[in-house]
This record gives C-alpha cells, structure tokens and sequence, in this order.
C-alpha cells in the first residue's frame, strides 16, 4: 500500500510509509520498534493528524483517512 500525501515534506512521506509497513496497522505499537530518525518525525506526523502517540510515548498508532 503506498500512501502519498501532498502536505508533507518528501521524508515525511518516506517515515509515514516506513512505520504503515510496521505489522499491525491500526493497532497500537510500541514506540521502541521506531529507529531516531521515525521517533523523530513521528512527532511531525502526530501535528498533522497521521498519527497518535499514546501512553507518555509508549505507544502509536498510524490514522488512515477514509
């Protein structure tokens, strides 16, 4: 599944395609299964409503518009 979003920079793209290919979509994940470079643009995505961090950051979940 490739998901392209125009509002976001080109390694937005790249870290939100990373972390949809993590199993589970829709399913809460742990954050620790994230390198550097995603926790850090994780935080990006969770501004612009691609993603929600749970628990202090402990865990994610990726959000797929319809």
């Amino acid at each position: 599944m490739k998901c392209v979003k125009p509002c976001l920079s080109s390694v937005q793209q790249e870290v939100l395609q990373e972390i949809i290919n993590l199993p589970g979509i829709g399913c809460l994940k742990d954050v620790s299964l994230l390198n550097d470079r995603q926790s850090r643009v994780i935080k990006e995505l969770q501004d612009l409503g691609f993603a929600s961090v749970y628990k202090k950051r402990q865990k994610f979940m990726v959000l797929m518009s319809a």
